[in-house]
């Protein structure tokens, strides 16, 4: 598990040092505060322009490529490649002949 860069042993380092300073009940109203602040930064439409725009940005190289139909060219070099592989798989293998020994 890793949130912003923050693995486990991050977080609980840092709910400690929290404790320790907060105390246990100024931890809980923290806690609440923080939970009504990150609802409002998900629920804002700035956080959806912000994911939009993520989403985008992972989609664009395929879209790029598209675009550029590399796509074409990609399957048209694969074609020979496949049609090798098929022959290789269809291509009968017959046994090797008897060596034949010689009596003398």
């Amino acid at each position: 598990m890793d949130i912003l860069g923050i693995g486990i042993p991050e977080l609980t380092f840092i709910i400690l040092i929290a404790l320790i300073i907060l105390g246990p009940k100024d931890m809980v109203s923290a806690g609440k505060s923080i939970g009504r602040m990150l609802r409002k930064v998900i629920l804002s439409p700035e956080w959806a322009a912000v994911r939009k725009t993520g989403d985008e940005l992972t989609r664009l190289p395929n879209r790029l490529m598209r675009e550029a139909m590399l796509e074409d060219l990609q399957k048209e070099l694969e074609e020979p490649i496949r049609d090798v592989s098929r022959s290789i798989e269809t291509a009968t293998i017959s046994p090797p002949e008897p060596k034949r020994v010689d009596p003398e």
